[in-house]
C-alpha cells in the first residue's frame, strides 16, 4: 500500500485553503487540482510498503515526541516545472515541525526504509500542472492550524478518485 505521514486539516481550514485555490483556479489556464479532502502537510513520504511494515511506522510515530505547534500558511508558491507546475499554500518556517519531519524521515531510514532526500519545504499542495496565462497575484490571509496529532495515511484509487484514508493517528 502507498503510505506517508501528514498533518491533517480540520474541516474549517480546508474550508480556508479552498477559498485560496478558488481564487488559483480562475487565475490558472489549466491545472489538476487538489481535492479539498486531500489537502494535507505531508511530513515524509513513504511510497509502497507492505503491510507487515507498517507496526515498525506506528511504533516511530509513536515514539515522536515535540509536543503541539501551530502552523501559519501565509502566501502561494510553485515548485516551478516546464509543462505546469506545483502551486502550493506555503507556511512560515517552524521548527517544530521541521524536526518532527526530520526525526520521522531519519528513523524510519534506520530501520530500512527509503527515504527520499528533499529538502523540508512545509506546504499544502493546491495543484500540479498549473499554467497561468501571466504572473497573477493570489491574495492570501494567513491561515493558522493548530497541530495536536499526526496522521499514517494511505493513497489509492477508489472509483478513479485519488483518496487518502487515515490509518493511524498519533496525538503529540
Amino acid at each position: 500500500m502507498r503510505l506517508f505521514i501528514a498533518i491533517n486539516l480540520s474541516e474549517e481550514e480546508r474550508k480556508q485553503v479552498l477559498a485560496v485555490q478558488n481564487e488559483l483556479k480562475v487565475k490558472a489556464t489549466r491545472g489538476n487540482f487538489t481535492r479539498e479532502e486531500n489537502f494535507h502537510l505531508t511530513l515524509a513520504f513513504l511510497g509502497e510498503i507492505p503491510q507487515t511494515k507498517v507496526q515498525v511506522i506506528e511504533k516511530v510515530m509513536d515514539d515522536a515526541s515535540c509536543g503541539t505547534f501551530s502552523l501559519c500558511f501565509h502566501k502561494i508558491d510553485a515548485f516551478r516545472r516546464s509543462g505546469g507546475s506545483i502551486y502550493y499554500l506555503a507556511a512560515k518556517p517552524e521548527e517544530k515541525a521541521e524536526k518532527l519531519s526530520e526525526y520521522l524521515r531519519q528513523t524510519l531510514s534506520k530501520r530500512g526504509f527509503t527515504m527520499d532526500d528533499k529538502r523540508f519545504v512545509p506546504h499544502l499542495t493546491l495543484g500540479r500542472e498549473i499554467m497561468m496565462a501571466k504572473d497573477e497575484t493570489i491574495h492570501v490571509l494567513p491561515i493558522t492550524s493548530d497541530v495536536t496529532k499526526i496522521s499514517l495515511m494511505k493513497s489509492e484509487r477508489i472509483n478513479g478518485t485519488l483518496t487518502y484514508t487515515s490509518i493511524y493517528e498519533k496525538m503529540l
